[in-house]
């Protein structure tokens, strides 16, 4: 089991460690109750992955928030297991656990957060720039999705058909993965309110800049939310206008075959006494009357109006067909 401890200049310490699975309750520092109690919370929660934030209140009066953040690269694989940084923060303890870096290249790397948490003055703004980073990778990997949704918009445009309806319902589900790593970091800045008096929260840079980014994902997830349902709306509208047109047009031939299904079951019949069969002229004439029959019931449709498009052919540029 290690855990590193890592003494900042404001006075605050960062515990992280990267076996929490080996952590017992008389290791590592007892300095105070924050320490051991933040191991353990650690430990915790790297099994049970807690999303929602908690607050515990000690004896003492003092308080901590701890819980887990659903984090990880900012082009999510299927194939790849979600990721979890457990925290503890207490008034000047951070416990966390071990990030993976590798996975949010080259968005966050292990030497600039140091840089940046070395500047902060207590354990809270030292939090704030983690979530801070986190949610600059999430806003990293909506860029990527914004793309995404860019080029299927202009697909559809040009040519609309099941496949890309594949694509639409996975971006769906990018959706849904993105909403599942923004929320537990809206939790949290609502959750530390319980932590921290208001006007000491806004004297904290890190925070605000937090809120600041935390805000433009949310916008950004109701703008794409927006985006997906209306794209999904004019698949299923030219769904709809195609089955209608398909019917409409099944309809049109079945009325303008009726004449020769009605000569043909007519003449079809069986029985002895059928003098138009001895006629010189009876077959020739029979087929020009049919023909005749039929452009009769066309023309009545197409005049009102009930030919359907399909009928009349495809339009150039058509997003229908």
């Amino acid at each position: 089991m290690t855990i590193r401890q890592l003494n900042m200049p404001g006075g605050w310490r960062w515990h992280v460690g990267d076996d929490l699975a080996a952590i017992k309750g008389d290791e590592a520092s007892r300095d105070d109750l924050h320490s051991v109690n933040g191991l353990q919370q650690l430990k915790k929660h790297s099994t049970v992955r807690f999303r929602t934030p908690r607050i515990r209140m000690y004896d003492n009066g003092s308080k901590a928030l701890y819980g887990a953040i659903l984090y990880g690269s900012p082009a999510p694989r299927e194939d790849q297991e979600a990721l979890y940084v457990s925290f503890y923060l207490a008034e000047n303890e951070l416990f966390t656990s071990e990030l993976d870096y590798s996975s949010m290249s080259p968005h966050l790397d292990e030497e600039r957060l140091h840089d940046r948490m070395k500047g902060c003055r207590t354990a809270a703004e030292g939090f704030f720039v983690l979530l801070s980073e986190l949610a600059l990778v999430c806003l990293h990997g909506l860029d990527l999705l914004s793309a995404r949704l860019t080029k299927l918009e202009q697909r559809m445009r040009r040519f609309n058909n099941a496949h890309l309806l594949d694509h639409l319902i996975e971006r769906q589900y990018d959706l849904l993965h993105w909403q599942h790593r923004i929320t537990p970091l809206e939790e949290l800045l609502v959750a530390v309110k319980e932590l921290y008096d208001p006007e000491q929260l806004a004297r904290c840079e890190a925070y605000r800049l937090t809120c600041l980014r935390v805000e433009r994902l949310t916008l950004r997830m109701a703008h794409f939310n927006d985006e997906v349902s209306t794209l999904l709306a004019m698949d299923e509208n030219i769904a709809s206008y195609r089955g209608n047109e398909i019917m409409k047009t099944l309809t049109v031939f079945t009325v303008v075959c009726t004449p020769a299904t009605v000569f043909a079951g007519l003449w079809g019949m069986n029985f002895k006494e059928m003098p138009e069969l001895e006629y010189q002229w009876g077959y020739p004439v029979s087929i020009v009357f049919i023909l005749l029959l039929t452009l009769i019931v066309y023309g009545w449709l197409k005049w009102k109006g009930w030919t359907g498009d399909l009928i009349r052919g495809k339009k150039k540029d058509s997003n229908l067909f």
